[in-house]
């Protein structure tokens, strides 16, 4: 790729790009959807998982019986080494944000006390958490979104406290234009 750069009809010098997308291009989704497009294959040819891509996060899910729970985790884990390794394209896996969640009720959860459920991938080792957060949603281990309830209760009652504060200086028209943007929209966000 030999991105220039138009400004009133004149273009600078081409500079070759060989790697990467230059943050704020106009084709920089496109180009960023092709350059991750080796992630895709691993995905589906050698270990179908299933997978969301959003950006540049990259999410991979396996679904097995309690006790396969062990086969799960071990074509979780091939399939891991194989994205860290992927580097035609110099991608890179952060190890610093990759998370590991395992799903279930509290019976079957608790079936896989005894399992070692931690990731091994290369030298580095990722332990499960028992909520992770994906796209500013709360998820926990049993689905009951308890925590994401509980952050959004708060923000939305800090947010309240802080227009409560200011309410006599604005009309009711105003002051219901100001919860639906700092409340409603809070617990509006990822309402399916």
């Amino acid at each position: 790729m030999t991105p220039v750069i138009s400004v009133d009809g004149k273009e600078s010098v081409p500079i070759p790009v060989a790697y990467s997308v230059p943050q704020g291009s106009v084709l920089g989704p496109v180009q960023f959807i092709s350059y991750s497009e080796d992630v895709v294959i691993v995905f589906n040819a050698h270990h179908h998982v299933l997978y969301h891509i959003f950006a540049d996060d990259k999410q991979l899910f396996a679904s097995a019986p309690v006790a396969e729970a062990h086969e799960a985790k071990k074509t979780v884990e091939q399939c891991v080494a194989a994205i860290k390794d992927c580097v035609s394209r110099r991608l890179k896996l952060n190890d610093g944000k990759t998370e590991v969640i395992w799903l279930g009720t509290r019976p079957r959860l608790q079936h896989l006390a005894g399992v070692d459920l931690n990731l091994s991938v290369g030298s580095d080792i990722i332990r499960p958490s028992t909520v992770i957060r994906d796209l500013g949603v709360f998820v926990d281990a049993e689905l009951t979104f308890r925590e994401h309830v509980r952050r959004i209760t708060s923000s939305c009652f800090f947010q309240l406290r802080c227009l409560r504060q200011i309410r006599k200086h604005f009309n009711r028209q105003v002051m219901k234009q100001l919860v639906h943007a700092f409340v409603i929209s809070r617990l509006d966000y990822c309402n399916w």
